[in-house]
């Protein structure tokens, strides 16, 4: 893993939206100031492309040695 990569986090843990397209997780604040770096939306077309309505979240530090990268079969997309 490279360690130049910008990493994405919520910067709070409540009121978190998700992108319909790409699942990215995110405060609404954080889709008003950035939009999505994923699917490449500006900041005003993404707030019709999020929503509230999402179950759980997974973080994944090191696909490599993630436990539960394994378990959910997504080691193999990392590389």
């Amino acid at each position: 893993m490279s360690n130049n990569k910008n990493f994405i986090f919520p910067t709070a843990y409540r009121k978190l939206k998700a992108c319909t397209q790409c699942h990215l997780i995110k405060t609404e604040e954080q889709f008003n100031k950035e939009g999505c770096e994923n699917c490449g939306y500006e900041k005003r077309e993404s707030l019709q492309y999020i929503t509230s309505h999402f179950k759980g979240m997974i973080a994944i530090m090191d696909p490599k040695y993630s436990w539960a990268a394994r378990w959910l079969n997504l080691s193999k997309i990392f590389f």
